[in-house]
């Protein structure tokens, strides 16, 4: 089977939720993260997803699950790989 490619055609920016934005700080940096949800290809998922800058180096940590909201699980399980993720 031949994986499907994602177009323009997939996803409309219209059908993007953002459901939240945040700032904050991990580790002494700042970080911004943002939860958003859609359909990509008729299923509904909602990511999470922070970004991290450092001066040599970029990092992103995203979740998502399949959902049409924000769930508990999707919240804790970003905030474990928040917890998980070591800044070196």
């Amino acid at each position: 089977m031949v994986p499907k490619t994602l177009t323009t055609d997939s996803v409309q920016k219209e059908d993007i939720v953002v459901f939240d934005l945040e700032e904050g700080n991990f580790d002494g940096l700042p970080i911004k993260t943002i939860t958003y949800g859609g359909k990509l290809d008729g299923l509904n998922i909602v990511m999470k997803n922070t970004i991290i800058i450092k001066n040599d180096v970029t990092i992103q940590a995203a979740n998502y699950s399949i959902a049409v909201e924000v769930t508990e699980d999707l919240l804790r399980l970003h905030q474990n790989l928040l917890a998980a993720t070591i800044l070196k």
